[in-house]
């Protein structure tokens, strides 16, 4: 719907969010020109999360092969999902459909970090406020207190509920989605360190 209004170009949109970055390049031809920042989530706590609002029935991620499926079946689903590494998925990936699991190679984590420290600004999932700041201080975006209050209110209160699942961090079904994302795994950690660095900076 961006790409059918020409959205970009009608001056009217300070922000745009989407899952998905193929095709997002229409959105900021010349003369209208964005700049991409993305929020990195632990990997396994984002599967975690995907697992059940794609069990919620009135969820947009609702998924009825996953109605009588355990986390633990989940995790150790026998074949490969859209979503597991998703991340390096959309990164690299051209056209309509990601690449599968087992066709991504070093080189595309290679070219998934070199995207991530030269075309954005990352944030991170487990500094959410911290994130905020440096957001607003790289848009050069400023605030009034009732903003800065309903931030607070979604940054420290609706969002945590998206982890609400019980796991511990050593957790054996914990550990085997981190698994099933390893190549998120590394680029998440890279993306954090780039966080720590951007923010010392």
């Amino acid at each position: 719907m961006a790409r059918q209004i020409n959205l970009a170009s009608l001056d009217i949109a300070q922000a745009i969010t989407t899952p998905y970055l193929s095709g997002i390049d229409v959105l900021a031809e010349s003369p209208h020109k964005g700049r991409l920042f993305a929020m990195f989530r632990p990997p396994d706590r984002r599967l975690e999360s995907y697992f059940h609002a794609a069990k919620d029935v009135t969820s947009r991620y609702y998924d009825a092969t996953l109605e009588e499926v355990t986390l633990e079946q989940y995790a150790n689903w026998p074949t490969d999902r859209k979503e597991f590494n998703f991340m390096i998925k959309s990164l690299v990936s051209t056209g309509d459909s990601l690449i599968p699991t087992d066709q991504l190679t070093p080189d595309d984590l290679r070219l998934a970090k070199a995207i991530v420290k030269e075309k954005m600004l990352a944030l991170s999932w487990n500094d959410r406020l911290g994130s905020w700041a440096k957001l607003m201080s790289w848009l050069e975006w400023t605030t009034t207190q009732d903003q800065r209050a309903c931030a607070d209110e979604v940054l420290l209160k609706e969002w945590p509920t998206q982890d609400a699942g019980p796991l511990e961090e050593d957790d054996p079904i914990l550990v085997r989605l981190m698994q099933r994302s390893a190549w998120d795994v590394q680029l998440h950690d890279f993306a954090m360190h780039l966080y720590q660095h951007q923010t010392e900076s």
